[in-house]
């Protein structure tokens, strides 16, 4: 019984030592720095040697939360090294607006807030999302310069009440735009980062999304808000929107986001744009967007890039439709995909039980999605990104295209 007791004083003697020696040694820092640094020097936010290390070698995963996508479902975050919640809106004024339904997720959801917690745990970073979809509200905050300094007032308060520093900027014009005001949206971005990096002791980052074809339209005498050279002249990154390049209101059902082939006087594609940017950007700077997503074409014949019928009440419409959707609607109607081996995309023909309408849908997997995520790497990008969390729904196993090969 002695013998038992003496052991026991004795750890305890040996730990109380150990401690006072830790104190001693990290004098003039805080236990939290002392005891939850990582043990080897090569760890960064970006996550190459913290849990993301299994994840592309290092190459940041950037991913949009979108406020629909929070409704109580289970979310998978954890190949996500940068999140961003898609988002609060921001007005002609510049303030942002709180009486819509994603600012109240914003600030009451217990699920984003959770998502946020777990990636900040894990040494990633989030951030929020400034919103700008009307053109109308879009052309007053660019000819108000007195507007801007609110619009930072409002984004600093949210930054601060959820404990980030990091904003994406996304405002998107309908069309197209005079280049005078592509200049002041990037004079618009640099103010932003410049005043958050004030605020926050240089640790901001401001990311801003950016149209495929950015580059190819800046020569024109029309351009896209989005000018890629100015742009990361003034921002941390650019997360370029590499899909969209056939839309339900397009004339043919077709590849959101081709690798190869001809879609357009230019031929632009994935690859062509990405090599466009890389002109103008350094490829430190740059994200490619990659999509969770297809669209699902009302067409006249199995062809593939069947030409689209115009939808109506009676056969339907042409339509967004998500990755879970794809993957629902294959294993329902025990469909086989075709393989569009140009684009290096899938495609797949069914006919609408209800319309008995022919309809076509073009989408990424995980196969078409590694060819994009090759390139990335082979261009030696800051990362990849994905539009968007939640459209995987429960097939997780898409996630696998970021695992380190």
């Amino acid at each position: 019984m002695f013998s038992w007791h003496k052991t026991v004083l004795s750890v305890y003697l040996a730990c109380l030592i150990l401690f006072s020696v830790v104190l001693l040694l990290g004098r003039g820092r805080s236990l939290n720095q002392l005891f939850l640094e990582p043990l080897d020097g090569t760890f960064s936010v970006l996550g190459t040697s913290s849990v993301f290390k299994k994840y592309l070698d290092g190459v940041r995963v950037y991913a949009f939360l979108p406020y629909w996508s929070i409704d109580g479902r289970k979310l998978d975050v954890s190949s996500v090294t940068d999140l961003a919640y898609f988002g609060l809106t921001v007005s002609g004024n510049g303030r942002i607006v709180t009486t819509d339904g994603n600012y109240k997720i914003w600030k009451d959801s217990k699920d984003l807030q959770k998502a946020i917690s777990s990636v900040k745990k894990a040494g990633g970073r989030v951030s929020v999302t400034l919103i700008g979809h009307n053109d109308a509200d879009i052309d007053a905050i660019l000819s108000c310069k007195d507007c801007w300094a609110a619009l930072v007032q409002d984004v600093t308060a949210e930054l601060n009440r959820a404990e980030i520093t990091d904003i994406n900027v996304d405002f998107e014009y309908s069309g197209y735009t005079t280049r005078e005001k592509s200049q002041s949206y990037s004079s618009l971005v640099g103010f932003l980062n410049t005043s958050l990096d004030k605020e926050f002791g240089g640790d901001a980052y401001v990311v801003v999304s950016t149209f495929a074809d950015s580059v190819e339209k800046s020569e024109r005498e029309s351009v896209r808000l989005t000018d890629p050279k100015s742009l990361a002249e003034n921002a941390d990154a650019l997360f370029i929107m590499a899909y969209d390049f056939h839309r339900p209101e397009s004339a043919h059902a077709g590849p959101v986001a081709p690798l190869e082939g001809t879609y357009s006087t230019t031929g632009l594609n994935v690859t062509k744009a990405l090599d466009g940017y890389l002109e103008v950007v350094p490829k430190t700077k740059l994200f490619l967007g990659l999509p969770f997503y297809g669209y699902d074409w009302v067409v006249e014949s199995t062809k593939p890039r069947s030409a689209r019928i115009q939808g109506n009440d009676l056969i339907g419409y042409s339509r967004v439709i998500t990755y879970a959707q794809v993957l629902d609607l294959l294993i329902k109607k025990n469909l086989t995909k075709e393989w569009d081996a140009v684009a290096k995309t899938p495609y797949v023909n069914y006919v609408d039980e209800e319309t008995q309408a022919l309809r076509q849908v073009y989408f990424d997997d995980k196969d078409s999605l590694s060819y994009k995520v090759a390139l990335a790497k082979s261009r030696g990008l800051l990362g990849v990104g994905v539009w968007a969390l939640g459209y995987e729904g429960g097939y997780y196993d898409i996630w696998d295209i970021f695992a380190k090969r």
